[in-house]
């Protein structure tokens, strides 16, 4: 029978009975579940600091927070000062967005509870007044930092502040919290991406939150940039890299403190709650779903036969609220036994373990598309997908690129501004290296004769 219906997976009744006994649920019918929960019962009068709460999964986690912990005292978030529009106004317009429709409804004066914090991830000190770091000593007992860069093609310096130097920020002011009960800092799957296998626990990223941050403050931007591939390795990118080192930092840093690391995988939109589908913009994924419904993305750079691992929004959100409580809970049980303080702990959420799927399947889900078309498509939706990268810029010129400038001479001679060229800028950008690289050449043979 399938185990669920977004995975259509024929499970035999031991497959079943294997995956219960190793993922035990206590099942209960629609409806039954209450409000109340442990979970909910620890953030009861609790203030909760929060990073990133403006961003996508930072967004759902203050929702649900405010919506199914009615209890919580406050939640006190950073936000960026701007000149002109005052924070309490900023925060505001964002608290009156769509998405907090339903926690409007079910605490009414979620508002009030919401405290806006004026700071910066990139300043010294998090950018954080003297006045407002004495009151979040003084009251907060929860801390969640999810404020992150998540960039790819960050410079190494703007992802080291970012991702780094705050982490170390946070940690010294959580340390300074007599009322501390937990710290969860979000990082990524992918920050051990040069591993085949990623268990629960830390592994040494190659250079110290230490060694990292005073290269980037000794050298400048052309030397980090000269000396970046030599840093990263295996690291594919500056985000992963620096999400690898934040770790190892909380691990050395945060020791003692009641910490854990959450590493959810790719991010998708939301799966149910608050609203289903839901995404705070149109970024990576979504942007690739959306395109190929659409019809105009027509071919990836993909691996068919690996797995493409993502999990629902809202599952990280839950998730994250609830590490806070589990990490007290253990964290409490240590100090109860009086054992040694153990280290930070690690909670991988991820989806493959349990509902493998792999980029072909996803690729499947166009069929979709194809049969229930959106009235915004653009063309019929079909795909492919190739490991060659020589493949793909093929693939793209033909189905990309020479479709975009046809479709935009056509939009220039109607009077209406170009549109599709500059979606596949990529495309463009890989096609004329290779150009260059190819009359470079021919010009090498002709020097020679």
């Amino acid at each position: 029978m399938p185990c669920c219906e977004i995975h259509p997976r024929v499970m035999t009744p031991e497959d079943e009975e294997r995956e219960l006994e190793a993922f035990p649920v206590e099942w209960l019918p629609p409806g039954e579940l209450q409000r109340s929960s442990e979970v909910a019962a620890f953030y009861s009068g609790a203030c909760v600091l929060l990073t990133g709460a403006t961003g996508f999964v930072g967004t759902l986690v203050l929702e649900k927070l405010l919506r199914s912990c009615p209890g919580v005292s406050a939640v006190y978030v950073l936000v960026r000062d701007k000149r002109g529009v005052p924070l309490r106004e900023r925060l505001r317009s964002h608290l009156e967005k769509q998405i907090f429709s339903r926690a409007r409804q079910e605490c009414p004066d979620y508002l009030q509870k919401v405290v806006p914090i004026a700071g910066d991830c990139t300043q010294p000190g998090l950018g954080i007044s003297t006045v407002d770091a004495a009151e979040l000593t003084s009251k907060v007992s929860v801390v969640l930092h999810l404020a992150a860069n998540v960039r790819f093609d960050a410079d190494l310096r703007t992802a080291t502040i970012t991702n780094v130097v705050s982490t170390r920020e946070i940690i010294a002011l959580a340390k300074r919290m007599p009322n501390l009960k937990a710290f969860v800092y979000m990082s990524t799957a992918y920050s051990n991406a040069p591993r085949d296998e990623i268990d629960e626990k830390f592994y040494p990223p190659k250079l110290s939150a230490e060694e990292l941050i005073k290269l980037v403050s000794v050298m400048d931007d052309e030397q980090l940039a000269q000396l970046l591939p030599l840093m990263l390795g295996d690291w594919p990118n500056t985000y992963t890299f620096t999400k690898a080192v934040a770790e190892d930092l909380i691990r050395t840093h945060a020791a003692g403190l009641p910490a854990s690391v959450i590493r959810p995988s790719v991010v998708l939109g939301t799966y149910q709650e608050p609203v289903a589908l839901w995404v705070g913009n149109m970024y990576g994924p979504s942007a690739m779903a959306a395109g190929a419904a659409l019809g105009v993305l027509h071919t990836m750079l993909a691996d068919t036969s690996a797995m493409a691992d993502g999990v629902p929004a809202d599952v990280v959100a839950n998730a994250t609220v609830a590490c806070a409580w589990d990490t007290w809970s253990r964290h409490r049980m240590q100090n109860l036994t009086q054992l040694p303080a153990a280290q930070p702990l690690v909670y991988n959420c991820v989806s493959t373990a349990r509902h493998p799927a792999s980029w072909d399947t996803i690729y499947g889900y166009l069929f979709y598309a194809r049969h229930f078309p959106s009235i915004k498509s653009i063309w019929y939706a079909y795909g492919f997908m190739f490991k060659q990268k020589s493949l793909y810029v093929i693939a793209a010129v033909f189905f990309h690129l020479i479709p975009a400038i046809i479709a935009d001479t056509f939009l220039c001679l109607k009077g209406t501004k170009p549109m599709l060229a500059v979606l596949h800028y990529t495309t463009v950008t890989i096609l004329s290296s290779l150009l260059l690289l190819v009359l470079w050449r021919i010009i090498r043979v002709l020097i020679e004769l």
